[in-house]
């Protein structure tokens, strides 16, 4: 970014091309891949206190000073899990309806939780109902655009596309490839290190749609 006088000019000259490599389908849920996801579990769990993101640390069943935030997140999690587990498309709008818009800042906790979600729920996708009722219910997300903030809705209306953030999808790829403790603990500090809170939010979304598919 330049900034001189009253101009600011991006310059995209000396910027890293990045392709996704994200993919409906891609976390098997296999003993390797469970092992995966159990490593990046105990590495968050590490970091869970310092990132102050309340819906990790329920997510991981944590201790945490219970704030009002913590007490929907304890209440929401559950009903979350179980209409995804039991396919029901209302009942996981219904959900999934409670904490948008829930929390500080441009991009709402509860959103950035909803899109890690939805790429967890995007990478464990593997037969044609699941990816069915993947798309069913990002379509009706489309009716709690009023319920955020602009800003916060752009990355929600991408993530309906199955389109994510270059940190959580590196993350999510890097889970459902089984890579190496290194590898993952790379990518998880990337991902912390997005926002206040906004980057720890997101992993727990991934990490809990992964629990349960």
């Amino acid at each position: 970014i330049d900034i001189d006088h009253d101009a600011i000019v991006v310059l995209l000259e000396g910027a890293r091309t990045w392709t996704p490599a994200l993919q409906p389908g891609m976390f098997a849920g296999d003993a390797q891949a469970i092992d995966s996801l159990l490593t990046a579990e105990r590495l968050l769990r590490q970091r869970a206190a310092g990132s102050h993101s309340e819906f990790l640390a329920v997510a991981l069943g944590v201790e945490t000073e219970r704030t009002p935030l913590a007490s929907r997140v304890t209440e929401f999690l559950p009903l979350l899990s179980a209409a995804w587990r039991a396919a029901h498309a209302r009942d996981t709008f219904d959900a999934i309806a409670r904490v948008i818009g829930l929390g500080p800042g441009l991009t709402p906790a509860g959103d950035d939780f909803v899109i890690g979600w939805l790429a967890g729920m995007a990478l464990s996708a593997r037969s044609e109902p699941q990816a069915r009722f993947l798309h069913a219910v990002c379509a009706d997300l489309a009716g709690l655009r009023a319920a955020t903030t602009p800003v916060s809705w752009q990355h929600l209306d991408d993530a309906r596309m199955l389109l994510f953030s270059e940190r959580l999808s590196d993350l999510g790829v890097a889970l459902a490839r089984c890579a190496p403790t290194a590898t993952l603990s790379a990518c998880i500090e990337a991902q912390l290190a997005v926002g206040a809170t906004s980057g720890a939010d997101a992993a727990a979304g991934l990490i809990a749609a992964l629990r349960v598919s």
